[in-house]
């Protein structure tokens, strides 16, 4: 009978898709039933946009308590087409330390355009730092690059990056800043990257980068 209930409750069968999301249904619930991993799953995604704060509460807490450090039931929530990876507010160490967790998350991020909401926020300092990491986050979502830049250190997943989208050149550390290979890449990507090239690789008729600047300022440039 219970697994019924949540059958129903799942499938919308008794409320409005309104009605379900956004009243104080959950806190009428069975404690049983509010804690079935199943039902916590689905509902996890949906659950910031509650109006009833009561519910938003209790529903956090119910989930950090019970299920906080389940690898499987953050998988789980991190595979519904609704979630953006703000589940991982509610998850403890051991998920914030699992990989497979965390770009899962990058991939829910990027699926609904929220970026900068998860590796620079949950993950520890060891997986920022963590250069193979980075170049699979990055490779999934490469626009992160704006949050993490700072911790890309190898130049191949720089390259990677800028080539994507030259823009992002402005967030590479100061190695690359003066790196000819990365500026040339990140410009054949989009011209305007040569803005974020420093003043003395372009600012003079001799320097490198002085017709791409020339070009992006349509000559008007002072000596």
């Amino acid at each position: 009978m219970r697994k019924k209930n949540i059958e129903v409750l799942i499938n919308n069968e008794l409320f409005y898709e309104d009605i379900f999301y956004n009243t104080n249904f959950y806190s009428r619930l069975k404690d049983d039933i509010k804690k079935d991993k199943k039902l916590l799953i689905h509902l996890l995604p949906r659950i910031w946009s509650w109006e009833d704060e009561d519910s938003l509460t209790e529903i956090k807490k119910i989930v950090k308590s019970n299920f906080g450090s389940d690898i499987s039931f953050f998988k789980s929530v991190l595979q519904n087409e609704y979630e953006d990876g703000s589940c991982l507010i509610l998850a403890q160490d051991n998920i914030l330390d699992n990989k497979e967790i965390l770009l899962l998350a990058v991939s829910a991020a990027k699926k609904h355009d929220r970026l900068g909401t998860t590796i620079n926020v949950f993950a520890p300092n060891s997986l920022k730092q963590n250069q193979k990491f980075l170049a699979e986050v990055l490779e999934i979502y490469p626009k992160e690059f704006e949050f993490l830049g700072n911790y890309v250190s190898n130049k191949n997943t720089v390259l990677s990056v800028v080539k994507i989208d030259g823009s992002l050149l402005k967030y590479v550390i100061d190695k690359f800043k003066n790196d000819i290979d990365v500026i040339k890449t990140a410009m054949k990507s989009n011209l305007s990257a040569v803005q974020y090239v420093p003043s003395i690789l372009k600012s003079k008729p001799e320097s490198p980068f002085f017709i791409e600047w020339y070009e992006f300022k349509d000559g008007n440039i002072k000596f």
